[in-house]
């Protein structure tokens, strides 16, 4: 009996961690930190599936709804309804485009808005100035001209 017992408890003790999900951490652009479980779908919708650590409130969020999200030891920033991988971070953060969101419907009540996303491609490097909030394209010549080859 107590064998049966013990079997039980540490059962209910082991990670219930819902298949296809990653333990993670999502920041919305309310500043609201939720924590919980994310499947991600950056490459083909721009958006994550979150459940939270209670294992309820199965939540559909698009990159417009978010600010920052981490998850499977990758960090992701939103601009514009746009993921991006952060490769380095500080005042200028070097930056993977990971999906584009050009042309998705957002919905400000029940008024579809139509999201310009941002330029370029995914898999595209970018590097953000968080204090003047501006985004710009990079590629091999401009590394080159910035020195910042060894990133």
């Amino acid at each position: 009996m107590i064998i049966l017992c013990l079997a039980c408890l540490w059962g209910q003790a082991q990670d219930k961690t819902p298949k296809g999900f990653k333990k993670g951490v999502v920041v919305l652009e309310d500043s609201t930190v939720l924590a919980g479980y994310i499947r991600e779908h950056i490459r083909h919708h721009a958006s994550l599936t979150f459940i939270g650590e209670e294992g309820k409130g199965r939540r559909e969020l698009d990159g417009s709804e978010i600010r920052s999200a981490e998850f499977d030891g990758l960090r992701y920033m939103c601009i514009k309804g746009d993921f991006f991988r952060i490769v380095s971070e500080g005042e200028f953060c070097y930056l993977q485009k990971s999906s584009d969101a050009a042309g998705r419907p957002v919905y400000n009540g029940t008024e579809p808005l139509l999201i310009n996303g941002t330029e370029g491609r995914p898999g595209d490097y970018f590097i953000y100035n968080s204090r003047m909030r501006s985004l710009k394209p990079v590629d091999r010549k401009s590394l080159e001209k910035l020195n910042l080859t060894g990133l």
